[in-house]
């Protein structure tokens, strides 16, 4: 693909252009190279579903019938979250921190019933609620009544 794409339509551009190249080498089969092709979807900023027709290698979207629509792709945007972004692995991305569900912790009585516990390097740390059971339901009753006592006394 040498016109300049939307971020998000390069990206299957750019897997396109190597499951071409693998079609031409003999390495996968036309069937292959069909189906691979058919998973390469992308949306752009307007959220109109885009990828390739497998027959004739032009842009098509998914018009508001649904049915798909030769069209030339938008040249410019920004570029979305990829599935791996959004959760598909870590990486080496320190600012991405997995959590779970601390089981012993929900099974057990006291402060830490229901928490969560923060995984980094293989390692747990358990994070408390500060706040549990009838205790949380007394003080947000509380808290709303202080704030609605405050609202009033203002008017």
């Amino acid at each position: 693909m040498d016109r300049p794409l939307h971020p998000n339509l390069a990206r299957i551009a750019a897997v396109y252009d190597d499951v071409m190249t693998e079609f031409r080498a003999g390495s996968i089969s036309p069937a292959e190279a069909r189906r691979r092709v058919l998973t390469l979807i992308a949306r752009d900023d307007n959220g109109l579903e885009w990828s390739l027709n497998p027959d004739t290698g032009g842009w098509q979207y998914r018009n508001q019938f649904g049915e798909m629509t030769s069209a030339n792709p938008p040249a410019y945007g920004v570029a979305g979250f990829t599935p791996t972004d959004l959760g598909g692995g870590r990486g080496n991305d320190p600012r991405v921190r997995l959590y779970e569900v601390d089981q012993e912790a929900l099974r057990a009585e006291g402060q830490l019933r229901g928490s969560t516990s923060l995984v980094e390097d293989g390692r747990r740390t358990v994070l408390p609620r500060a706040l549990t059971g009838r205790r949380a339901a007394t003080t947000v009753v509380l808290l709303v009544a202080l704030i609605a006592a405050v609202f009033f006394a203002s008017r």
